[in-house]
């Protein structure tokens, strides 16, 4: 008769290892899971911080320009006139 006993034990020794894989992968993807959320919410609030940083640059822009209008300082560009039409 033929002894099934050192077959149950390999199908054993197999099934520990399988359950140990599984468990160390569920936990690698635990942490690479993590890490990524980590990035994703530190880029959310980096763009936040830029996007309020430049509405305070917008703000200042405007404030400047309004006291230049109204001080009378002008704010339009001029440009050269033609060379050929000067004499």
């Amino acid at each position: 008769m033929l002894d099934i006993a050192p077959f149950i034990d390999i199908l054993i020794a197999f099934a520990a290892f399988i359950t140990i894989a599984f468990a160390a992968t569920e936990v690698a993807g635990y942490f690479n899971t993590r890490s990524a959320n980590n990035s994703i919410v530190q880029t959310a609030n980096t763009t936040i911080t830029a996007v309020g940083a430049m509405t305070g640059v917008y703000v200042t822009a405007q404030q400047a320009m309004t006291i230049a209008e109204i001080t009378g300082v002008p704010t339009q560009l001029v440009t050269p006139k033609d060379k050929a039409t000067v004499s």
